[in-house]
């Protein structure tokens, strides 16, 4: 009985160890086969793909702020016509100078930054205010004219006519014309001695007297060139017509010599309007001084408090605290 062995309890779970082997296998290949490169080049080196990021200059403008922390005040301070890319690059600036250390000096650059912006927006209304000034000032000048000269041309028969008005160069312009639709009449239809262009030009005074010379010497031809017509004298006729229309020439002439002369002084008038534009008046100087003083009074009050922090942050002892606001 003592030669007898005590019994081996069986494997709970025996193992097949062919099966364990093949499966050991198959992980290695696929493991294996996972970490191989799709590609391999000639001298048996992996290829590996780099990500070459953005090529364009726009998406390196927006990729170079990809690790910056957009401030607090950006989505309030930015409006939707301007750049947030531009006001991040000055907050990035910024902070590069000044080197905020913790969340209140970080806070003091952000509010700092949002000052810049506002002081940048500044000078861009102060542009916009003196380029307004400068664009529209002749243009409602000449605006101005030329609603004084329809004015002048409706009442031209009751005020003397157009032609006491020639400061106008608008008024001259229609002078012109109207000369020159006389001229187109006296040449097809003939001398007529009350023309409605006459009136227009020289007005309809109520005294004989008050009428202009050359007002007398048309209807003075009008009247012969009529009487020439009823005896038969086409002679007499051709020739008066003649003469009127070398005086309408004549007045055409001397008019076009006035609008070049009306013309340079216009010209002249906006070189200097276009000049003075550039100081704006009392009221837009003083509501864009103020501002301005705000803002560079704020700027200052900002800068002294982040170095004061700064100074506290690195144990140093703090200048005396000045109050830029006084006065």
């Amino acid at each position: 009985m003592s030669d007898m062995t005590e019994p081996q309890a069986p494997e709970a779970f025996p193992t097949n160890t062919a099966e364990d082997s093949s499966q050991s296998h198959s992980r290695e290949n696929e493991e294996t086969s996972a970490a191989r490169p799709t590609k391999a080049t000639r001298s048996g080196q992996p290829t590996i793909r780099k990500k070459s990021g953005p090529r364009t200059g726009q998406g390196k403008n927006r990729s170079r702020l990809n690790a910056f922390k957009h401030g607090i005040f950006s989505k309030a301070i930015v409006l939707a016509s301007e750049s947030p890319v531009e006001y991040l690059s000055v907050l990035a600036a910024l902070r590069g100078d000044l080197r905020p250390g913790g969340t209140l000096e970080e806070l003091l650059v952000e509010n700092l930054a949002a000052l810049f912006w506002r002081k940048r927006r500044f000078f861009q209304a102060e542009t916009a205010e003196i380029s307004e000034k400068i664009l529209f000032t002749q243009i409602d000048s000449i605006a101005k004219l030329r609603a004084e000269a329809e004015d002048l041309s409706q009442a031209a028969s009751t005020s003397g006519g157009l032609l006491k008005h020639l400061d106008n160069p608008f008024v001259v312009r229609e002078s012109i014309r109207l000369f020159a639709v006389l001229g187109r009449q006296v040449s097809t239809i003939g001398i007529t001695e009350d023309s409605p262009v006459l009136v227009k030009l020289y007005g309809r005074p109520q005294d004989e007297r008050d009428k202009p010379i050359r007002r007398r010497i048309y209807e003075d031809c009008g009247k012969r060139a009529w009487e020439a017509e009823q005896r038969g004298d086409r002679s007499e006729y051709a020739e008066l017509v003649q003469t009127v229309i070398k005086l309408i020439d004549r007045d055409i002439d001397g008019l076009k010599d006035q609008e070049k002369i009306l013309d340079a002084e216009m010209l002249k008038k906006g070189e200097f309007k276009r000049s003075a534009a550039f100081i704006p008046g009392p009221e837009v100087s003083d509501r864009l001084m103020r501002y301005e003083t705000h803002l560079s009074r704020e700027i200052e009050r900002i800068l002294n408090r982040l170095e004061r922090v700064q100074r506290m942050r690195g144990g140093q002892r703090l200048p005396p605290q000045i109050d830029v606001n006084v006065g």
